[in-house]
């Protein structure tokens, strides 16, 4: 209920395999994709440009296998047509060393927020 509740803020949650297991409704907004297409689907197919994807899963990887956490910043990713969605994106595990981690990534739109001000 907080996640959903939250304005602007885009929380995607993804399982040990970057699988989507949770997708919020500024998700949606943000990326274009509904909840129930994003379902089940790779992270790096949804919002990571390719020229980041391999990037993206050797951190992804690294945080699973020896505790190296992805630094929240600044990053340019990708809405469901292929267009640049500049994000702040920050990076949760749950359940870290467990055989079910969880992570969210909370992204938060920065050309809105800059326009802003």
């Amino acid at each position: 209920m907080l996640l959903e509740s939250l304005p602007n803020v885009a929380v995607q949650g993804y399982d040990r395999n970057r699988r989507v297991i949770y997708w919020n409704a500024e998700s949606t907004r943000l990326y274009g994709y509904q909840a129930e297409e994003a379902a089940g689907r790779y992270l790096e197919e949804l919002i990571i440009p390719e020229t980041m994807q391999a990037q993206v899963i050797q951190d992804h990887t690294a945080w699973l296998r020896v505790g190296k956490v992805i630094p929240p910043g600044r990053l340019v990713l990708q809405e469901w047509r292929g267009h640049p969605v500049p994000v702040y994106s920050y990076h949760v595990m749950l359940d870290e060393f467990t055989k079910d981690p969880v992570m969210f990534c909370v992204d938060v739109r920065l050309d809105t927020i800059e326009a802003e001000q």
